[in-house]
């Protein structure tokens, strides 16, 4: 359990920092006494079984304690962002849903509860005297309970995932020999969400090899990163944007004088070439395009960018078995479009919780489907296609749309483009090109694409200055629910 690797670095280098979280620094000595306490709060409270806790802080720090602390005593934890999620996910066998003393005000937790989920909230007073207490072992109360993520994918549906505590060590192992953290790790997590795999993993990696953890929760600090940190984070596009444009203002930060030796992963989207050029000019020359999923331990497919072949074709993971198979599961030749699969390892997910139907459409014989098209290269490289469930059906043929997309995004000049194909109210069938950009393409633009797909009887274009998000904290479009509101039959 993590509690041990904690007290062990509290024991030996007490005063070493384990967490900054906006701006406030706890060392290690604190940090294990405040789980102590914690858990003490919690095995003071009355609970017939020990079941699952739901843990609901805005704070990432409240929040960690809150986990640690529940699964040393046993309980299964899920950390939610807001009560909708909560009803969403429909998790069963609640003994009840976790807050802070400070933060419970900001939730009106009864008027939307299902009854008989009480609310626990730890008071502050339970760290008051922490200091003053003597640094003892970590008390071992019996077998350490598991923990829960979810993720929404691009189906806009969650999926739960179990992280049993057997699997962790080889999970994290694993992890650290990919992301090479010691002591001198400073990680910062931004404001990624516990329910994330990003946001679940990382803090306990670099707990356990004595490193720091910066929560840094609003976007006015997130120039700290650059200061900070001194090895490698996990960046999604969206945020990659949102630190470019932080670093790009007149007199802002020079990103690259801190940058020249660290790495930013650029993950959990496609990623065009606009983006990743604006991040290494202005934020690192070492820029890794990886591809991952919730439900595996780690990337699978990954490229150092230098140009625009290395957004388009991804390098197997050593210790990964990656293929691009048919309908009948035989693996395709170069060139030949098929299915993404990975082979199941013992350090990732085998099933998602309470759902066999889904789980036997995306788990099968020792793989895992992610869902998503792809095509392999003469050299083994992969390019990933785009979701299956998203193809674009013309006549007898099936295209992939994230080359499609891909294209159009440099031929129009915009931010993001979505590709869908319907029908009109007429029964028309047609093309519908979203593009997530504060101005409309031109109209030379716009009849230079018409013409591209002319096998399309009607072509229509909708301009949105933003794309819905998923909500799980990797803040993926949400493709589902733009579908919806562009077709008025979804």
């Amino acid at each position: 359990m993590i509690t041990n690797s904690i007290y062990n670095f509290a024991k030996s280098q007490s005063k070493s920092p384990a967490v900054i979280c906006d701006g406030a620094v706890v060392d290690y000595g604190t940090f294990h006494r405040a789980i102590q306490a914690t858990a003490r709060y919690f095995d003071s409270v009355e609970c017939s079984k020990k079941q699952t806790a739901v843990v609901l802080t805005i704070n990432l720090f409240d929040t960690w304690l809150a986990i640690i602390s529940l699964r040393s005593l046993g309980f299964t934890t899920i950390s939610i962002g807001n009560l909708e999620q909560l009803d969403q996910l429909n998790i069963s066998n609640v003994s009840f849903i976790v807050t802070t003393e400070g933060e419970h005000g900001l939730h009106d937790f009864q008027a939307v509860l299902r009854s008989g989920i009480p609310v626990v909230t730890v008071p502050g007073a339970v760290y008051c005297n922490i200091l003053d207490t003597e640094l003892a072992p970590p008390v071992q109360y019996g077998p350490i309970g598991d923990h829960v993520v979810y993720s929404s994918g691009t189906t806009g549906n969650y999926k739960k995932l179990r992280i049993p505590y057997s699997t962790e060590t080889p999970r994290l192992k694993h992890r650290k020999n990919t992301w090479v953290m010691n002591e001198t790790t400073r990680c910062h997590c931004f404001d990624f969400g516990t329910w994330t795999a990003i946001g679940y993993n990382t803090p306990q990696l670099v707990w356990q090899q004595g490193g720091c953890v910066i929560f840094d929760q609003t976007s006015q600090k997130h120039s700290n990163f650059f200061k900070l940190r001194i090895t490698d984070m996990v960046c999604v596009a969206p945020m990659a944007q949102q630190l470019v444009q932080r670093f790009s203002t007149p007199g802002g930060p020079q990103g690259r004088q801190f940058q020249k030796l660290r790495k930013i992963f650029i993950a959990g989207s496609f990623v065009n070439q606009d983006v990743a050029q604006s991040v290494v000019d202005k934020l690192t020359d070492n820029l890794t395009i990886a591809y991952g999923s919730t439900e595996l331990c780690g990337p699978i497919l990954a490229s150092h960018y230098k140009n625009t072949d290395d957004l388009i074709w991804l390098k197997i993971q050593e210790n990964c078995l990656v293929e691009v198979v048919n309908t009948d599961g035989q693996a395709c030749a170069a060139g030949e479009e098929g299915d993404l699969r990975v082979k199941i390892s013992d350090r990732d997910c085998h099933e998602y919780l309470d759902d066999l139907e889904t789980t036997a459409r995306f788990f099968k014989d020792g793989y895992f489907y992610p869902g998503d098209m792809a095509v392999t290269a003469e050299d083994g490289r992969v390019r990933v296609l785009g979701r299956v469930s998203d193809v674009l059906t013309v006549g007898a043929h099936k295209l992939a749309v994230a080359p499609i997309e891909r294209d159009l995004e440099a031929a129009l000049g915009v931010q993001e483009v979505c590709v869908f194909s319907g029908l009109t109210s007429d029964g028309i069938h047609e093309l519908v090109i979203a593009i997530r950009s504060p101005t409309a393409p031109k109209p030379a633009q716009q009849a230079l694409v018409r013409k591209r797909f002319s096998m399309f009887k009607a072509v229509r274009f909708i301009t949105l200055p933003a794309f819905p998000l998923t909500t799980n904290g990797m803040m993926k479009t949400n493709r589902v629910e733009l579908r919806k509101s562009l077709f008025a039959d979804t």
